[in-house]
């Protein structure tokens, strides 16, 4: 799901809000920091299309274009360019059925949620699917 920015048209550039630029900041004093993730965690059971799920995570990710943006600093100026939508696939990954399923399932939300963002390389938005078997998933 990464936006390979070498061979990908830049967007619009627009100068940084100071917002922006605040996490911007933070970001180079600490770039191995998880602290500004903000992880979402949803149990889903029953029938699942993921096709559907996919189409919406799709939707968010067209319209709203903070999530297809990188940012770049140009001499003391820091900038947000936004990339040109391209469809995106959702990570997947099965985790077996069992006792301990749930322990594999924190283990795998507390990683995700940690794993940092690089904000010069994008993206900023990422999305995982967790299928116990059947109609049992965790979205994240």
């Amino acid at each position: 799901m990464g936006l390979n920015t070498a061979q990908e048209p830049m967007g619009r550039k627009t100068r940084a809000s100071a917002v922006q630029q605040q996490f911007w900041l933070l970001h180079q004093l600490n770039p191995n920091s998880p602290a500004y993730n903000i992880g979402s965690v949803f149990r889903l059971r029953g029938n699942l299309r993921v096709d559907r799920l996919e189409t919406s995570v799709n939707i968010l990710y067209r319209d709203y274009a903070v999530i297809r943006s990188t940012f770049a600093l140009e001499g003391d100026e820091l900038f947000q360019i936004e990339h040109p939508y391209r469809p995106i696939q959702i990570a997947m990954e099965n985790v077996e059925h069992g006792k301990d399923n749930t322990k594999e399932a924190q283990r795998i939300i507390k990683d995700e949620v940690a794993r940092c963002f690089d904000l010069e390389k994008g993206p900023l938005a990422r999305f995982k699917l967790l299928n116990f078997g059947g109609k049992e998933h965790v979205f994240i």
